[in-house]
């Protein structure tokens, strides 16, 4: 089945209804069926045809799933690459996922020409004004093509590529069959309703929401630094379309609340926030300034999503003091779609193919800490030309399991707590030491907003982002630095992900530490 036949029993069912809003800008499900139609069209006359990629550089918006759906209409593969990423990222990508067209915006545009891998793309088509160039609205022209190119579960739908900043750059793809797993996953784990609107900040959500008949809102603002977006206008839209459920990384919502303004969240019914470590501060702030609206934290990553989750209301006090006192970062309930496993920690070592015998022996018991493994049908079993399969994929008699680089442990309720990543666990003389502890219950204390633990040289250090001087930080902070014999507290900005501006970037951050 093709997934834009979703789309296509939405327009049939509730055509009138608004699918996506993006500022001023809004369009029905029925007029975004046939849109992408028109737009399936234009692609076919212009000499596209089934299993081709097309380079996508579009940011979230009404055009954006326009030319998906068109694409995928067409049995096409949408391709994406981090902006951020060098000339020499995009040589690679380009050369392994062999794009044959390119639609970008008319700024994308210059980057293309900048860009010797991506100036040879062609055909080209541009969403605004450019000179030379076609443009992505012609497709309005042509005449609706309902029909679709039937596609197997393991048609590529989507390829997405990391910014290579660590290594080889790791693509990943997703299937139609896989984006339909997912879809009945989220709609669950979402508590998606048809007819209801939802507060959009990432792109396979709306996705998701369109194949449910969820009206998305997307913010009429830069969404590239959720740390630092506009909340005017994201307030403004919940003031004007009132969604009952919101998606979005913790930064996102921490600024959010920063804004008086806030009490225009007060409209949603659920909001879940993740991509990123979800800290019991940011939970209590959300619950105390939205008292009647459910605050989820969702666990999962690129290759997985969702694979736990945790309602607010559900941290008891004794939690709340684990993890103030070290215990880790609470994840919550493994959702009921997948299989989630704590193994002996391998990280650095590919296991390959193992017997089931070998698998049952390295799985570890409830409260013993290892690596964090799932398998599922909404996990993604490889990437593209496989590389990256063998660091972070197993077998089990034949069912591919995804290690999520992460260490955790469940506990005698059987929820999963994360004590952070495997790479960035510490063990010297002095035992073995995990960040997501020590970070966890430093952030406990309000004046501290940021805390990242790692080890420099021998020295064990925790930098923190805070208001308060070196002495008082030095003296709040004392039982937990004796606690994690620390050798060096140290007080100032912590570099962050790009993407979610919610995950510490280790490497940089010892980078900074060790010329300081």
């Amino acid at each position: 089945m093709n997934v834009v036949e979703l789309l296509a029993a939405q327009a049939e069912q509730r055509g009138n209804q608004l699918a996506l809003c993006h500022g001023r800008d809004s369009i029905t499900f029925r007029n975004l069926h046939e849109q992408s139609c028109r737009g399936s069209a234009m692609l076919r006359s212009l000499g596209f045809e089934p299993g081709d990629a097309v380079l996508v550089f579009v940011p979230m918006s009404i055009d954006l799933y326009c030319i998906l759906l068109s694409l995928w209409r067409l049995g096409m593969t949408a391709m994406f690459v981090d902006p951020s990423a060098d000339a020499k990222t995009m040589r690679e990508c380009c050369a392994r996922a062999k794009p044959r067209g390119f639609i970008g915006t008319p700024l994308a545009q210059l980057l293309r020409l900048k860009n010797p891998a991506l100036r040879s793309l062609a055909p080209v088509l541009t969403t605004g004004w450019l000179p030379f160039h076609a443009c992505w609205s012609a497709a309005s022209r042509w005449a609706i093509d309902s029909g679709s190119v039937a596609c197997k579960p393991e048609t590529p739908a989507l390829i997405t590529f990391t910014s290579g900043t660590t290594g080889t750059p790791k693509g990943t793809v997703r299937t139609h069959g896989f984006l339909l797993a997912q879809k009945r996953v989220l709609e669950k784990t979402l508590k998606l309703q048809a007819g209801k609107a939802d507060l959009a900040t990432l792109p396979i959500f709306a996705l998701i929401n369109l194949a449910c008949g969820v009206t998305t809102i997307i913010p009429k603002t830069s969404l590239k630094h959720p740390a630092k977006v506009s909340t005017q206008p994201i307030l403004a839209d919940c003031a004007r379309f009132r969604p009952a459920t919101a998606v979005a990384s913790p930064a996102f919502f921490a600024c959010l609340l920063e804004d008086p303004r806030h009490v225009q969240l007060r409209c949603l019914e659920s909001l879940y926030t993740g991509g990123a470590p979800v800290f019991p501060g940011l939970l209590r702030k959300l619950a105390t300034a939205l008292p009647g609206t459910a605050i989820i934290a969702v666990y999962g990553s690129t290759e997985a999503e969702p694979i736990a989750e945790l309602h607010s209301s559900d941290i008891s006090d004794d939690d709340y003091r684990r993890m103030a006192e070290g215990g880790g970062l609470l994840a919550g309930t493994v959702v009921e779609a997948i299989d989630c496993r704590i193994m002996e920690e391998r990280w650095g070592r590919e296991l390959g193919r193992l017997s089931a015998a070998e698998f049952r022996g390295l799985v570890r018991s409830s409260g013993e800490v290892g690596e964090i493994v799932v398998q599922g049908e909404h996990v993604l079993t490889g990437y593209l030309d496989g590389i990256g399969d063998g660091a972070n994929k197993f077998s089990v008699e034949g069912s591919v399991w995804h290690r999520t680089g992460d260490l955790g442990y469940f506990d005698a309720n059987g929820r999963l707590w994360l004590l952070g990543r495997c790479a960035a666990a510490i063990r010297d003389a002095r035992g073995v030491a995990y960040p997501f502890a020590l970070e966890t219950a430093a952030r406990q204390f309000e004046q501290i907003t940021k805390a990242a633990f790692c080890q420099v040289g021998e020295d064990r250090v925790l930098a923190i982002e805070t208001r308060l001087p070196p002495d008082e930080a030095d003296r709040l902070l004392g039982p937990l630095i004796k606690r994690f014999c620390l050798d060096r507290l140290v007080l100032g900005t912590i570099p962050m992900d790009r993407r979610h501006n919610a995950k510490v970037n280790y490497p940089e951050l010892r980078k900074r530490l060790a010329s300081s």
